[in-house]
Protein backbone atom coordinates (compact mmCIF):
# COMPACT_ATOMS: atom_id res chain seq x y z
CA UNK A 1 0.00 0.00 0.00
CA UNK A 2 2.83 2.45 -0.77
CA UNK A 3 2.83 2.83 -4.27
CA UNK A 4 6.41 3.48 -6.16
CA UNK A 5 7.78 2.76 -3.03
CA UNK A 6 7.33 -0.81 -2.00
CA UNK A 7 9.95 -3.25 -3.45
CA UNK A 8 11.17 -6.87 -1.46
CA UNK A 9 14.71 -8.62 -1.67
CA UNK A 10 14.10 -11.83 -2.82
CA UNK A 11 16.35 -15.30 -2.56
CA UNK A 12 16.32 -17.74 -5.67
CA UNK A 13 16.84 -21.52 -6.32
CA UNK A 14 16.45 -23.81 -9.04
CA UNK A 15 14.37 -20.22 -10.42
CA UNK A 16 12.16 -20.47 -7.49
CA UNK A 17 11.34 -18.04 -4.62
CA UNK A 18 12.64 -19.53 -1.22
CA UNK A 19 13.14 -15.90 0.91
CA UNK A 20 11.78 -12.37 0.52
CA UNK A 21 11.94 -9.83 2.67
CA UNK A 22 9.27 -6.70 1.88
CA UNK A 23 10.17 -3.16 2.39
CA UNK A 24 9.48 0.25 2.09
CA UNK A 25 12.08 3.19 1.35
CA UNK A 26 11.43 6.63 2.07
CA UNK A 27 13.57 9.66 2.08
CA UNK A 28 13.05 12.52 4.35
CA UNK A 29 15.43 15.20 5.65
CA UNK A 30 18.53 13.83 3.16
CA UNK A 31 18.10 10.63 4.75
CA UNK A 32 16.97 6.91 3.91
CA UNK A 33 15.08 4.62 5.59
CA UNK A 34 13.56 1.14 4.80
CA UNK A 35 10.50 0.38 6.68
CA UNK A 36 6.98 -1.35 6.32
CA UNK A 37 4.23 1.06 5.10
CA UNK A 38 1.15 2.91 7.03
CA UNK A 39 -1.38 0.88 8.48
CA UNK A 40 1.06 -2.10 8.09
CA UNK A 41 2.14 -2.76 11.61
CA UNK A 42 4.38 -5.91 10.45
CA UNK A 43 5.79 -7.80 7.65
CA UNK A 44 9.34 -9.10 7.70
CA UNK A 45 10.54 -12.03 5.87
CA UNK A 46 9.40 -15.19 4.44
CA UNK A 47 11.55 -18.03 4.48
CA UNK A 48 9.94 -21.52 2.74
CA UNK A 49 10.59 -24.70 5.08
CA UNK A 50 12.94 -26.46 3.86
CA UNK A 51 11.42 -29.93 5.65
CA UNK A 52 14.38 -30.41 7.20
CA UNK A 53 15.03 -31.75 10.94
CA UNK A 54 15.24 -28.81 13.52
CA UNK A 55 18.95 -28.45 13.29
CA UNK A 56 19.16 -27.99 9.86
CA UNK A 57 15.91 -26.06 9.28
CA UNK A 58 17.39 -23.40 11.27
CA UNK A 59 20.31 -23.15 9.64
CA UNK A 60 18.38 -23.25 6.29
CA UNK A 61 16.73 -19.94 7.90
CA UNK A 62 19.82 -18.73 9.09
CA UNK A 63 21.33 -18.91 5.43
CA UNK A 64 18.42 -17.83 3.60
CA UNK A 65 17.90 -14.48 6.02
CA UNK A 66 21.28 -13.74 6.06
CA UNK A 67 21.34 -13.46 2.25
CA UNK A 68 18.17 -11.33 2.52
CA UNK A 69 19.58 -8.66 4.78
CA UNK A 70 22.50 -8.20 2.53
CA UNK A 71 20.73 -7.67 -0.26
CA UNK A 72 18.98 -4.50 1.48
CA UNK A 73 19.84 -1.50 -0.23
CA UNK A 74 21.99 0.85 2.22
CA UNK A 75 19.74 3.14 4.17
CA UNK A 76 20.43 5.63 6.81
CA UNK A 77 17.71 3.54 8.90
CA UNK A 78 16.10 0.13 8.82
CA UNK A 79 13.62 -1.35 10.56
CA UNK A 80 11.87 -4.46 9.71
CA UNK A 81 9.12 -5.49 11.91
CA UNK A 82 8.67 -9.20 11.84
CA UNK A 83 5.17 -11.22 11.77
CA UNK A 84 4.51 -13.24 14.96
CA UNK A 85 4.81 -16.47 13.01
CA UNK A 86 8.55 -15.34 12.32
CA UNK A 87 10.71 -15.42 15.24
CA UNK A 88 14.02 -16.24 14.08
CA UNK A 89 15.82 -12.84 14.10
CA UNK A 90 19.23 -14.54 15.28
CA UNK A 91 20.63 -13.30 11.70
CA UNK A 92 19.71 -9.72 12.42
CA UNK A 93 21.23 -9.91 15.78
CA UNK A 94 24.40 -11.37 13.89
CA UNK A 95 24.41 -8.67 11.16
CA UNK A 96 24.55 -5.42 14.21
CA UNK A 97 20.70 -4.98 14.64
CA UNK A 98 18.71 -4.14 17.31
CA UNK A 99 16.51 -6.60 18.50
CA UNK A 100 12.72 -5.12 20.24
CA UNK A 101 10.46 -7.12 22.05
CA UNK A 102 6.60 -6.37 20.99
CA UNK A 103 3.44 -7.47 21.54
CA UNK A 104 0.00 -8.40 19.80
CA UNK A 105 -3.43 -9.98 21.30
CA UNK A 106 -5.20 -12.56 19.20
CA UNK A 107 -8.41 -14.76 19.79
CA UNK A 108 -8.57 -18.11 18.64
CA UNK A 109 -10.93 -21.03 18.92
CA UNK A 110 -13.73 -18.50 17.63
CA UNK A 111 -16.11 -21.34 17.25
CA UNK A 112 -17.84 -20.65 20.37
CA UNK A 113 -19.50 -16.98 20.91
CA UNK A 114 -20.73 -17.70 24.44
CA UNK A 115 -17.33 -18.87 25.44
CA UNK A 116 -15.61 -15.95 23.85
CA UNK A 117 -18.77 -13.72 25.58
CA UNK A 118 -18.12 -15.23 28.86
CA UNK A 119 -14.21 -14.49 28.75
CA UNK A 120 -13.80 -11.06 28.02
CA UNK A 121 -14.44 -8.45 31.36
CA UNK A 122 -17.39 -7.69 33.01
CA UNK A 123 -17.15 -4.08 32.37
CA UNK A 124 -17.08 -5.32 28.44
CA UNK A 125 -19.47 -7.14 28.70
CA UNK A 126 -21.42 -4.15 30.42
CA UNK A 127 -20.11 -1.74 27.46
CA UNK A 128 -21.83 -3.49 24.85
CA UNK A 129 -25.38 -3.93 26.71
CA UNK A 130 -25.21 -0.46 27.11
CA UNK A 131 -24.48 0.72 23.76
CA UNK A 132 -26.69 -2.12 22.21
CA UNK A 133 -29.80 0.05 24.19
CA UNK A 134 -29.13 3.34 21.94
CA UNK A 135 -27.18 1.96 18.95
CA UNK A 136 -27.49 -0.65 16.03
CA UNK A 137 -24.73 -2.30 14.40
CA UNK A 138 -24.57 -2.06 10.66
CA UNK A 139 -21.98 -3.38 8.18
CA UNK A 140 -21.22 -2.92 4.49
CA UNK A 141 -20.38 0.70 5.19
CA UNK A 142 -18.07 3.25 3.21
CA UNK A 143 -15.14 3.73 4.32
CA UNK A 144 -15.62 7.64 4.71
CA UNK A 145 -17.19 6.09 8.03
CA UNK A 146 -14.37 4.80 9.81
CA UNK A 147 -12.22 7.89 8.26
CA UNK A 148 -14.62 10.54 9.64
CA UNK A 149 -14.77 8.49 13.42
CA UNK A 150 -10.48 8.44 13.12
CA UNK A 151 -10.58 12.08 12.61
CA UNK A 152 -12.41 12.88 15.62
CA UNK A 153 -10.70 10.79 17.78
CA UNK A 154 -7.45 12.48 16.93
CA UNK A 155 -8.71 15.71 16.73
CA UNK A 156 -9.79 14.89 21.01
CA UNK A 157 -6.34 13.84 20.98
CA UNK A 158 -4.83 17.00 19.60
CA UNK A 159 -2.88 14.59 16.99
CA UNK A 160 -2.45 15.18 13.15
CA UNK A 161 -2.95 11.48 11.76
CA UNK A 162 -5.00 12.76 8.21
CA UNK A 163 -1.93 11.51 6.17
CA UNK A 164 -2.68 7.73 7.12
CA UNK A 165 -6.43 8.88 5.23
CA UNK A 166 -5.09 8.24 1.23
CA UNK A 167 -3.01 5.20 2.37
CA UNK A 168 -6.78 3.41 3.93
CA UNK A 169 -8.36 4.56 1.11
CA UNK A 170 -5.94 2.51 -0.64
CA UNK A 171 -6.05 -0.41 1.03
CA UNK A 172 -9.92 -0.33 0.97
CA UNK A 173 -9.73 0.08 -2.78
CA UNK A 174 -8.58 -3.31 -3.02
CA UNK A 175 -9.74 -4.93 0.00
CA UNK A 176 -13.56 -4.25 -1.53
CA UNK A 177 -13.09 -5.36 -4.47
CA UNK A 178 -11.31 -9.03 -2.98
CA UNK A 179 -14.30 -8.93 -0.25
CA UNK A 180 -11.72 -9.00 2.14
CA UNK A 181 -12.77 -6.18 4.22
CA UNK A 182 -15.85 -5.62 7.06
CA UNK A 183 -16.74 -2.02 8.18
CA UNK A 184 -18.41 -2.24 11.34
CA UNK A 185 -20.77 1.41 12.42
CA UNK A 186 -22.92 2.08 15.43
CA UNK A 187 -25.68 4.32 14.72
CA UNK A 188 -28.44 5.70 17.10
CA UNK A 189 -32.25 7.06 16.19
CA UNK A 190 -30.71 10.41 15.17
CA UNK A 191 -27.97 8.55 12.55
CA UNK A 192 -25.25 9.56 14.57
CA UNK A 193 -22.40 7.37 14.20
CA UNK A 194 -20.94 6.50 17.98
CA UNK A 195 -18.03 4.25 16.53
CA UNK A 196 -16.44 2.38 13.05
CA UNK A 197 -14.11 -0.17 13.08
CA UNK A 198 -12.31 -1.33 9.76
CA UNK A 199 -11.50 -5.04 9.47
CA UNK A 200 -9.40 -6.55 7.29
CA UNK A 201 -9.05 -10.50 6.72
CA UNK A 202 -7.80 -13.42 5.20
CA UNK A 203 -8.55 -17.30 5.42
CA UNK A 204 -5.85 -17.15 7.98
CA UNK A 205 -6.45 -13.76 9.90
CA UNK A 206 -8.64 -11.00 10.64
CA UNK A 207 -7.20 -7.94 11.61
CA UNK A 208 -8.51 -4.92 13.60
CA UNK A 209 -6.62 -2.78 11.03
CA UNK A 210 -8.13 0.36 12.79
CA UNK A 211 -11.38 2.46 14.31
CA UNK A 212 -12.67 5.49 16.12
CA UNK A 213 -15.51 7.22 18.01
CA UNK A 214 -17.18 10.70 18.16
CA UNK A 215 -15.87 11.50 21.35
CA UNK A 216 -18.88 13.39 22.48
CA UNK A 217 -20.48 9.90 22.49
CA UNK A 218 -18.00 7.11 23.48
CA UNK A 219 -19.99 6.76 27.08
CA UNK A 220 -22.13 4.61 25.09
CA UNK A 221 -20.03 1.96 25.00
CA UNK A 222 -20.43 1.64 20.95
CA UNK A 223 -16.35 0.78 20.62
CA UNK A 224 -16.98 -2.36 22.75
CA UNK A 225 -20.05 -3.21 20.66
CA UNK A 226 -18.65 -2.90 17.18
CA UNK A 227 -15.17 -4.77 18.42
CA UNK A 228 -17.84 -7.39 19.31
CA UNK A 229 -19.76 -7.78 16.04
CA UNK A 230 -16.43 -8.41 14.25
CA UNK A 231 -15.48 -10.91 16.52
CA UNK A 232 -18.58 -12.87 16.30
CA UNK A 233 -17.96 -13.01 12.39
CA UNK A 234 -14.72 -13.56 12.18
CA UNK A 235 -15.28 -17.91 12.49
CA UNK A 236 -17.26 -17.78 9.06
CA UNK A 237 -14.10 -16.28 7.72
CA UNK A 238 -10.60 -16.25 9.32
CA UNK A 239 -9.23 -18.56 12.09
CA UNK A 240 -7.41 -15.81 14.41
CA UNK A 241 -9.24 -12.45 15.36
CA UNK A 242 -5.81 -9.84 15.81
CA UNK A 243 -6.02 -6.69 17.76
CA UNK A 244 -2.55 -5.54 16.10
CA UNK A 245 -1.88 -5.16 19.73
CA UNK A 246 -0.69 -1.88 21.18
CA UNK A 247 2.39 -1.00 23.32
CA UNK A 248 0.06 2.29 24.37
CA UNK A 249 -1.30 1.35 27.70
CA UNK A 250 -4.66 2.64 27.74
CA UNK A 251 -4.87 0.86 24.07
CA UNK A 252 -3.75 -2.20 25.40
CA UNK A 253 -5.99 -2.45 28.50
CA UNK A 254 -9.23 -1.53 26.05
CA UNK A 255 -8.01 -4.74 23.96
CA UNK A 256 -6.81 -6.57 26.49
CA UNK A 257 -10.59 -6.63 27.87
CA UNK A 258 -11.85 -8.92 25.31
CA UNK A 259 -9.98 -11.52 26.74
CA UNK A 260 -7.06 -12.53 23.92
CA UNK A 261 -3.68 -14.01 24.25
CA UNK A 262 -0.66 -11.78 24.40
CA UNK A 263 1.69 -13.09 21.62
CA UNK A 264 5.35 -11.89 21.49
CA UNK A 265 6.93 -10.79 18.04
CA UNK A 266 9.94 -8.45 17.39
CA UNK A 267 11.45 -5.86 15.43
CA UNK A 268 14.96 -5.65 14.04
CA UNK A 269 16.40 -2.12 13.52
CA UNK A 270 19.51 -0.30 12.62
CA UNK A 271 20.75 3.36 12.10
CA UNK A 272 23.75 4.87 10.81
CA UNK A 273 25.75 7.29 12.68
CA UNK A 274 23.98 10.25 11.73
CA UNK A 275 20.89 8.50 12.94
CA UNK A 276 22.25 7.62 16.19
CA UNK A 277 23.51 11.00 16.85
CA UNK A 278 20.47 12.77 15.85
CA UNK A 279 18.67 10.06 18.41
CA UNK A 280 20.92 11.16 20.84
CA UNK A 281 20.14 14.38 20.73
CA UNK A 282 16.37 14.27 20.55
CA UNK A 283 15.83 14.74 16.28
CA UNK A 284 15.15 11.46 15.94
Amino acid sequence: MAPGLWHAVEVKQDGHVIGRLPYTAKRRFGLTALTTPGLTPWGGPWIKPGGAKPANELGHQHEILEQLIQGLPKADRVTISCAPEFQNLMAFHWAGYGLKLGYTYRLTDLDDNQRLWDDMRENVRRACRKAEKVTTVTRERDVGVVIAAMEKTFKRQEMDMSALFPTLERIDDVMRRRNQRAIYAAEDAQGRIHAAVYIAFDERHSFYLCGGGDPELRNSGAHALTMWHAIKDTAARSRVFDFEGSMVRNIETFVRGFGPRQVPRFTASRGSRTVKLLEAMGFA
